[in-house]
């Protein structure tokens, strides 16, 4: 984020999903350079998004024990 904030690109994000925000995310990643093909880094972020969220529910779920 720092890196984008230095480029002076907007982070200006809309929306509270997290398929919205991911799907903006990877459009600016687009437009700016970055990527080539947006649906496969869309696919890349969704999936590690869901990894993420497993492991926190994971972790939790043997806190709990």
């Amino acid at each position: 984020m720092a890196a984008l904030t230095a480029s002076c690109i907007d982070l200006n994000i809309q929306g509270n999903g997290a398929y919205s925000i991911l799907k903006q995310l990877a459009t600016m990643a687009l437009q700016n350079g970055f990527i080539t093909d947006s649906h496969q880094f869309l696919q890349t972020l969704l999936l590690r998004e869901k990894n993420a969220l497993y492991w926190i529910w994971f972790r939790h779920r043997r806190a709990a024990r």
